[in-house]
């Protein structure tokens, strides 16, 4: 009909509305961290971190790190970005030293490998510490419940491939890289310089025991001179004595 009025713009002929663009999706919020994909981290970034003298990791280094996780998990694209890679390493730290002063026998999962990997290889282990992964490995990290995982630089999907080209200008110099060895530093200063008061103590009292000791010789010579001083004085008097005895008799005969 000519005079009919004509639908709306984005409508069908019928008054309909579903021609209409749907409204832009919510950002997908990003996967937590699974079992697997966090021992690839912690084994890859010691690897890094020991090459660089435990040294802190710059931008391109923790997308090399991201790129390793992957492919150790075995997938063809990035499922964590190096921004992601570099708070879960800050994260798993802080949840390492909150754990560390526990009393009781840990149960984390993941102890062992941050302890061995803050720590350093001991010097007098035939063989590197085992990761025992449970049977849960498959399923995500029980310690992202603690944490928040909104990191930026995060596509919608997560397997983005041109997340290889997200860079964070903040992990060229990261002060929390090195927090592990910072503070090993510290505790080795402090027990060094323990060592060095203790044995300074034991110098002195070893001091102090030869000059006790030097002056009992001493006294005892000077003692042992005295007698001998005395019994010759003795001696020498018992002596004239005996000569003037001796005379008186030869002149009363």
């Amino acid at each position: 009909m000519a005079g009919g009025s004509s639908p709306p713009p984005g409508s069908d002929r019928y008054g309909n509305f579903s021609c209409l663009p749907s409204p832009l999706s919510k950002k997908t919020p990003p996967l937590p961290w699974t079992s697997q994909e966090t021992v690839s981290l912690i084994q890859t970034y010691r690897e890094k971190w020991y090459s660089l003298n435990r040294g802190p990791l710059k931008a391109n280094q923790w997308e090399e790190v991201a790129v390793a996780v992957a492919a150790r998990c075995g997938f063809d694209e990035l499922s964590k970005t190096s921004t992601q890679c570099r708070h879960k390493i800050e994260k798993l730290r802080k949840r390492y030293r909150s754990e560390r002063i526990k009393p009781y026998p840990n149960s984390w999962e993941f102890f062992e490998l941050m302890d061995h990997m803050e720590r350093g290889p001991s010097p007098i282990a035939a063989c590197p510490v085992a990761m025992v992964m449970h049977p849960n490995s498959n399923l995500y990290d029980s310690s992202d419940r603690y944490e928040d995982e909104n990191d930026d630089g995060y596509g919608d999907s997560g397997f983005e491939q041109n997340n290889l080209n997200c860079s964070d200008n903040n992990g060229a110099n990261d002060p929390s890289d090195g927090e592990g060895g910072d503070w090993d530093s510290k505790l080795a200063g402090e027990i060094r310089g323990f060592a060095e008061e203790f044995m300074r103590l034991e110098k002195k009292k070893i001091e102090m025991i030869m000059e006790t000791e030097k002056w009992r010789m001493e006294m005892e010579k000077r003692k042992t001179d005295m007698i001998l001083e005395t019994q010759m004085k003795i001696a020498n008097s018992f002596s004239r004595i005996f000569e003037q005895q001796n005379k008186r008799l030869k002149m009363g005969i």
